[in-house]
């Protein structure tokens, strides 16, 4: 595989991300993915993000992970989630122009905040191949419109998680059929400590089987 940093722009800001491609040059479904809370040290180099990114692209997908404004050296000023979907748009655009990615197999994940950015707004999911939602709040999922559309989703927390209410969430999807999927991994809290390879399977399997 191979990685390049990239710039892409979005309301005229420009931001900074990590592109990872697979060696040969065929149409690949690609994935844009969002770090948790920059306040508390989250940006696109997070252990779950970085090794998620590379996992995916190590079965086939073009990986763009990328730092919210304000972040490393992204522009911009942080706005508690309010703004930052103005990049996530950016960086799909980005993706899906890219000469080697399939425009109608883009996916898009976030880890807690990530989450919460694009469960707040319903534009940044319009002509999306499916969603990753990782260790997201337990409101902000439930309070969201996007949760309802049609779209396949993978719901992804740990039972030991502090911000994600897994018995919350359980009732919320229960009698919720398809495309929507909560999948809780039992013993893992918001940071994934020594879960990793189950969080890791958990995305790899939705994000292969969405794109067969």
């Amino acid at each position: 595989m191979k990685h390049s940093h990239i710039k892409f722009p979005a309301n005229n800001l420009n931001f900074e991300g990590i592109l990872s491609m697979p060696e040969d040059l065929n149409n690949h479904p690609s994935i844009v993915m969002c770090h948790p809370h920059p306040q508390n040290g989250g940006n696109m180099d997070n252990n779950v993000i970085s090794s998620t990114a590379l996992d995916l692209c190590d079965v086939g997908f073009v990986t763009l992970r990328f730092n919210f404004r304000g972040v490393g050296n992204s522009e911009g000023h942080f706005t508690n989630g309010t703004q930052e979907y103005q990049e996530i748009l950016g960086a799909l655009n980005f993706v899906k122009n890219l000469d080697n990615t399939n425009s109608d197999k883009t996916s898009l994940l976030g880890y807690s905040f990530g989450s919460r950015v694009i469960l707040s707004q319903e534009c940044v999911v319009e002509s999306i191949a499916g969603i990753v939602l990782i260790s997201p709040q337990t409101q902000a999922l439930i309070e969201s419109n996007v949760i309802n559309r049609t779209v396949p989703i993978l719901v992804v927390t740990g039972s030991n998680d502090h911000v994600c209410d897994s018995e919350q969430l359980s009732q919320f999807f229960e009698g919720r059929k398809e495309p929507t999927t909560l999948k809780i991994i039992e013993g893992a809290d918001h940071f994934w400590t020594g879960k990793e390879i189950e969080l890791r399977d958990a995305i790899r399997n939705f994000m292969v089987n969405l794109v067969q």
